[in-house]
């Protein structure tokens, strides 16, 4: 076997996986008015993804889906179609961008102990917490409110902090 054929066995070890250098991040931590906010835009936005799916079925089917007897009857998929879609929008966008359409808005991002958005792993873990957390009458999400840095139980738990940038070195 000769080298160029590509069967050869490489004599280069494989290169490992970049990491995210640390970060030297100034920030403030986001204040409850601007993440409900973000919350808020990033309801509206959940809410037109939803319904522009049922539009797109819809259409692929040729049905109404839309009507009173078929919304009794979708009810709790129509939850697992918006849970889904809620989970995916916030972790694509918090993994790539670190921050929402709706923390964009706002000013804010989420960020990880490196100052770096939080990868793919620890934001899904952010959201199945967040969903959780929500359950009990808000409880932790309320425990911001008495965090220095309003970070919520989710946060805490991933090591996530949502700011506002002041500078990034």
């Amino acid at each position: 076997i000769s080298p160029s054929s590509g069967l050869a066995p490489s004599a280069e070890p494989p290169k490992p996986a970049r990491r995210k250098r640390p970060k030297e991040v100034h920030a403030t931590p986001a204040g409850v008015i601007s993440r409900n906010i973000a919350r808020l835009v990033d309801l509206v936005c959940n809410l037109g993804l939803a319904a522009l799916t049922l539009v797109l079925a819809e259409a692929v089917t040729g049905e109404k889906l839309l009507t009173p007897e078929r919304l009794k009857m979708l009810a709790l998929p129509l939850a697992g179609l918006f849970f889904t879609l809620t989970f995916a929008y916030t972790t694509f966008f918090h993994t790539l961008y670190g921050r929402t359409p709706g923390k964009w808005v706002t000013g804010i991002r989420v960020l990880d102990e490196t100052g770096n958005p939080p990868r793919f792993g620890r934001s899904a873990l952010r959201m199945v917490l967040a969903f959780v957390s929500a359950l009990p009458l808000f409880a932790g999400v309320a425990i911001a409110l008495f965090s220095r840095r309003r970070q919520t139980l989710y946060d805490k738990l991933t090591g996530t902090y949502v700011v506002r940038l002041i500078e990034v070195r």
